[in-house]
Order: structure tokens, then sequence, then C-alpha cells
């Protein structure tokens, strides 16, 4: 439970305490007082059901991202890459953490891939992103180490209500020698 809601429900606890030790000695609790109480027990019960539905909606969708063989990103449409999301997964396939990449703290997404490929992935972006479709492109990357890795690539731009382009989100995976086979 936040520490909001622990507040709240030691504050409620001690509204219902005191409302019982009135009626225990005997006093007039006002109606309105009884009502208000009620409506506030009824709206801690629905924030702390709400918290519990928030908490559940993200360790599914941790469990999820965890168990995707590659990463997910956000990201900006900028020269660098530059990212605002990017999943654990990173750092198996291009040595670098999470924190490396946001907003270009030591490497930007742009340095890792391979310098053959980089204006033809900005183009092919582009042109994406004015049609509205999905980006999907395999390519090389250079690892913290040094290593070519190929990889696969599939994301959209993201949209504001006004149609302006927010920022791009997709998964990138490394390809298995299997599959490099059947593709090449």
């Amino acid at each position: 439970m936040a520490k909001s809601s622990k507040s709240s429900l030691v504050n409620l606890q001690d509204k219902v305490n005191k409302t019982i030790k009135s009626f225990n000695e005997g006093k007039t609790v006002k109606t309105e007082s009884l009502i208000n109480l009620l409506q506030e027990i009824s709206t801690l019960s629905l924030d702390t059901n709400l918290q519990n539905e928030l908490e559940e909606r993200e360790r599914k969708y941790s469990t999820l991202v965890s168990n995707l063989p590659g990463f997910i990103y956000r990201c900006a449409n900028d020269k660098n890459w530059t990212m605002h999301f990017i999943s654990d997964g990173c750092k198996n396939i291009t040595g670098y953490s999470q924190n490396d990449f946001i907003k270009n703290k030591k490497v930007t997404f742009n340095d890792i891939i391979h310098p053959d490929y980089q204006k033809p992935i900005w183009e092919k972006w582009q042109i994406i992103l004015k049609d509205k479709t999905f980006f999907e492109f395999e390519y090389p990357i250079i690892t913290k180490t040094g290593k070519l890795k190929w990889v696969w690539e599939r994301g959209k731009g993201i949209y504001s209500n006004n149609g302006k382009l927010l920022f791009l989100e997709g998964l990138l995976k490394t390809y298995l020698k299997e599959e490099l086979l059947l593709i090449h």
C-alpha cells in the first residue's frame, strides 16, 4: 500500500475509534458525521482497490516485458534515437545498461548502429512516420565489447490526438544463427 494510503487509513481508523468511543460513552453522534465517515470508508476502500489493481497491472506488465526475447523501447525521433524508456533486455543484446541509453547518458542508440545502416534506418523511419505504418528492419549493431550482432526491430510512431508525433515505440531482438540462415 502506498504511503499516502497508509496515512489515510490511520486517520480513518482514528475517526472510527473516536466515533465508537463517543457511542460507548453515550454521546450523541450526528447523522451527518456518520454519513461522512461512511463515505470516507467507502472512498478509501475504492482507493485501496484501485491501488491493488494498478500494482497487479504493473506486475503483469513487468513479467511480460522480462519474458520478451529482446527489449522494448520508447525514444525520440531524433538522429540519436534518444531513449526515454528501454527495458532490461537491452543489456543482454547491447552490453549497455538501461541507464547508459536513457537521455544519451553514456551512449546514444545511434552510436551502436553499424555506420553503414545509420542513414538508411533514419530515412526508412521518416517514410514510415509520414505513412503512419510500422517500421520493420534488420541491421547490425556494435555491442559494448565491439562484437557485431544482427538485430530485428519493429516499431511505430505514437501520435497525440491532434496527430503530432510524440515518440517512437518498438521491440528489438537479436537473430539466432538459425534465423539468419533462413533470412539470407
